[in-house]
Parts: C-alpha cells; sequence; structure tokens
C-alpha cells in the first residue's frame, strides 16, 4: 500500500488579522453621496412603520410573558417536566409558522392580481 505524501511551501508572507481585514476600496470620495436616501419615505410614513413594527413587538412579547406565567400550570397538567423547553419554544414556532404561511398567502394573492 502505496502512502502519499504531499509537501506544502510557505513563501507566502503570514498576515496579521488587521491587514487580512483589509480590504481595499477603489470608489472616491466624489463618487458617494452620503446623505442620499435610497427610499422616499415622508415623515408620517416613517412614524407609521416604526409604531408597527414596535407595536408588533409588544405584542409578541407580552405574548411570551403570559406563556412563561403559565408554564408551571402547562407543566402540571401534562406531568413532564423534561418537555419544559418545548413550552417555551412551541409559541413562537407557531407564529413564525402562521406569518410564513400568511406571507406566502399574500404573495400568491399578488401574483394572481397581477395576471388578471
Amino acid at each position: 500500500m502505496a502512502s502519499l505524501t504531499t509537501t506544502t511551501s510557505t513563501t507566502t508572507k503570514e498576515k496579521s488579522p488587521e491587514e487580512a481585514l483589509e480590504v481595499p476600496v477603489d470608489v472616491s470620495e466624489k463618487d458617494v453621496d452620503v446623505c442620499a436616501s435610497p427610499r422616499n419615505l415622508s415623515t408620517i410614513s416613517w412614524i407609521a412603520v416604526v409604531i408597527s413594527l414596535f407595536s408588533a413587538l409588544f405584542l409578541f412579547a407580552l405574548d411570551q410573558t403570559i406563556v412563561a406565567d403559565i408554564q408551571p400550570e402547562i407543566i402540571t397538567t401534562f406531568g413532564h417536566v423534561d418537555k419544559l423547553p418545548w413550552v417555551s419554544v412551541a409559541y413562537p414556532l407557531g407564529a413564525i409558522a402562521l406569518n410564513l404561511l400568511v406571507y406566502e398567502l399574500q404573495v400568491f394573492r399578488s401574483r394572481t392580481r397581477a395576471d388578471g
């Protein structure tokens, strides 16, 4: 049985972590407009979006708090303490699955409206 051996040469210069992270940039400062916004949202639209996101986050956290408060009763009812992590994971998992389903239905609805 023949064994294969390979030799490697270390002729490349070892770079420090700082040098390895440096990326050369070919963009001059005159090509970049720092103040340009890729989106044009009015102030009221921006406030509505932020309030919507914050309220959704608040309601989700409130639901999680309610689930956390009733965990002892759930565990005593079913009698399996070893499944306690699944109680805390089940609600967010269901919410994420429902969000994905609603998103897919919205995409399907928008495609059918666009087609005809």
